[in-house]
Parts: structure tokens; C-alpha cells; sequence
């Protein structure tokens, strides 16, 4: 008899193991589902999240067939501006440097923006001299003075897309919208 009770009491332990072990298996199925869906739903939010902050509206601005002449992408409260390049006119290297100036600053004004918001230009000069260089610099102080000051780089190149051009410039600005 001694032996029944024995293997009675150990076998109401043993049951009473088994359903602490399922309890503990379904209290840990629960924290898995559970965790599962949280875990997802905070990847998913920070996924919307950053989509939101990544958006932009892109505009084409002064647009020809074929051709655009400032592209500007609005992102959060910037606008960068990215002007194709403006050609100069007239018989002199300084008049076309005028008038290609002139094209940034009407297209810089289409854009919504001025000259003291441009980062960087880029200027082409065909046949382009090292004694050409004071030229630039005076004509670029006359029409601007020397606060606005955004990176520039001088390019000389052999031709530009009609043979009476000298000169033409690109330009990228930065806007904030307020």
C-alpha cells in the first residue's frame, strides 16, 4: 500500500508539473504573439514615418519641349532649385557673362527664390583664357557684391550647343520656405 500512495502522490505531482509546463507554454505563446504584432506594428510605423520625411514635390518650372529650364524639389520646409544652364548673348565675353547672369537671376525669380539663395554655379566658357578670369570676378562683384559668395567652378570647353555662345552657367539654390 506503501507503494501505491508513493506512485499516487508522484503521479499528482507529475500532472500538476504538466499543467504548469502548459500553462507557462501558453502564457509563452501569448507573449510571442503578442511581441510579434508590436514588434510589426513599430517597424511599420517607423516605415510610414520615414516614407512622410522622405517625400518631395517635384516641379518643372519654364519648361520647353524637350527642355527644362529649373527643376525645383520640395522637401519638408527646403526647396533646392536646379537651374539648367542660361546662354549668354552679345559680341563680348562681358556681355555674355552679363546675360547669362541675367537668365540665372529670371529663372532664380520663376523658382521663387534670389541670387543670395544659389549654393554653387558652374560656368562654361568656350576657348576659355586664364586672362579671362579679373573679368569674371569684376562682373560678378558689380552685379552682387562680395556677401553672396556661392561655390563656382569654371569650366573651359571647346563648344557650347550653338556657335555663337561664349558663355552659359548653371546654378543649384537652396530655398527655406518659412
Amino acid at each position: 500500500m506503501n507503494s501505491i500512495e508513493v506512485s499516487h502522490s508522484e503521479n499528482k505531482k507529475l500532472k500538476n508539473h504538466i499543467i504548469l509546463l502548459w500553462a507557462l507554454l501558453i502564457l509563452m505563446g501569448i507573449v510571442i504573439i503578442w511581441g510579434y504584432f508590436y514588434i510589426n506594428n513599430t517597424i511599420n510605423e517607423k516605415i510610414n514615418t520615414m516614407k512622410n520625411e522622405q517625400s518631395f514635390k517635384k516641379e518643372y518650372i519654364n519648361s520647353t519641349p524637350g527642355y527644362t529650364n529649373v527643376v525645383s524639389i520640395t522637401s519638408g520646409n527646403i526647396k533646392t532649385l536646379y537651374i539648367a544652364g542660361q546662354v549668354g548673348s552679345g559680341e563680348t565675353l562681358e556681355e555674355q557673362i552679363r546675360t547669362s547672369y541675367q537668365g540665372l537671376i529670371d529663372q532664380l525669380k520663376a523658382g521663387g527664390a534670389e541670387f543670395s539663395d544659389v549654393a554653387k554655379i558652374t560656368v562654361y566658357v568656350v576657348n576659355y583664357r586664364q586672362e579671362d578670369l579679373p573679368l569674371f570676378k569684376k562682373v560678378r562683384l558689380e552685379l552682387f557684391g562680395d556677401q553672396v559668395m556661392p561655390a563656382i567652378t569654371l569650366v573651359g570647353v571647346s563648344a557650347l550647343a550653338l556657335d555663337n555662345m561664349k558663355v552659359e552657367m548653371e546654378a543649384v539654390a537652396v530655398v527655406p520656405i518659412l
